[in-house]
């Protein structure tokens, strides 16, 4: 049980250090940046608050990253509409080429 909260230490002290000694070639946009807690099944934990030069970083439940849906619980009840209906886009697209080559036609 100790990893998670050793993990939580080290990345803050990272944020800490990019935001305020930009020495590590990183720029952590405060107005941007948002916080997704995923505490370990069966557990009870307050929700942290992280504040990094008098701005406090927006907690969320389910976070959009790199065009995934992530949940603080974990479940991918989000998740997967959102891969159908992108997997679906890109059939259509798809559909719509193939169907305009000459063989079809």
């Amino acid at each position: 049980m100790l990893a998670p909260v050793l993990f939580n230490l080290v990345f803050t002290q990272v944020l800490l250090k990019a935001v305020k000694v930009l020495d590590i070639g990183a720029y952590i946009g405060l107005g941007k940046t948002q916080l997704l807690v995923q505490p370990a099944p069966n557990t009870m934990r307050p929700k942290p608050a992280i504040t990094i030069d008098r701005v406090q970083l927006k907690r969320k439940e389910i976070l959009k990253y790199l065009g995934r849906t992530i949940s603080a619980g974990g479940s991918l009840d989000e998740e997967i509409p959102s891969r159908i209906q992108k997997a679906s886009q890109a059939f259509g697209r798809l559909r719509k080429k193939v169907l305009q080559q000459k063989l079809f036609t």
